[in-house]
């Protein structure tokens, strides 16, 4: 099963919720944070660059 980020867009019906971005049962991350976010810089285009780990086109 893969879970994770994918190449596929659909018609806006994901749902944004805490989960989306934090572990519910603790993270290996600050804050319990599914990623390092202390690498990615926030407006970079590149898959480390934050936004571009879940959004995959710019007007996601």
């Amino acid at each position: 099963m893969h879970i994770g980020p994918s190449q596929t867009v659909t018609p806006g019906t994901d749902q944004v919720m805490c989960l989306s971005c934090h572990r519910a049962h603790g993270s290996p991350y600050a804050d319990m944070l599914r990623w390092n976010y202390s690498h990615m810089i926030a407006g970079d285009t590149t898959k480390s660059g934050g936004c571009f780990t879940c959004h995959t086109q710019k007007n996601d």
